[in-house]
């Protein structure tokens, strides 16, 4: 049974959550955590091992309430005021996912000599390119033109 989109997005932040934390708080971890397992950001405590992801607030003053959550995507909308959508963007955007689809490749700008589809077998454009390239009868550089005729 393979995970929903969202469900393997969430688990590949998790398994890398110094990386996301980095990204996210723009810095390394404060020196003195609680427990080895545990990271620590100003008042939020993350997994490392265990439990990888997973993080608690501090208590609220105001509200005398924690937020706490087991996924790094809900951290990052929380932190930054995200929805789902903006949240993985902006994990996108920081090469925390899957990497940006690459640019579209451009369409070649050079131009045919024969203009347009250039000159074909059976094509009516054949006759009009050779005759913009040579004068009948003259030889190519030392070829006759007979060839290009058939």
């Amino acid at each position: 049974m393979s995970l929903p989109k969202s469900d393997e997005l969430i688990k590949h932040l998790n398994n890398q959550v110094v990386t996301v934390c980095r990204a996210l708080f723009g810095r390394d971890p404060d020196l003195h955590s609680p427990d080895p397992s545990l990271i620590q950001y100003g008042d939020i405590l993350i997994h490392i091992e265990g439990r990888r992801g997973s993080w608690i607030t501090g208590i609220d003053p105001k509200t005398s309430t924690r937020r706490q959550s087991n996924n790094l995507l809900e951290l990052i909308q929380s932190r930054n005021q995200l929805c789902e959508g903006e949240a993985l963007d902006w994990a996108r955007n920081r090469g925390l996912l899957d990497p940006p689809p690459p640019p579209e490749p451009q369409q070649d700008q050079r131009r045919d000599h024969a203009g347009g589809d250039g000159a074909k077998p059976g094509n009516e454009e054949k006759t009009r390119f050779i005759e913009q390239v040579t004068e009948p009868g003259k030889p190519i550089v030392g070829t006759n033109t007979n060839p290009f005729w058939k």
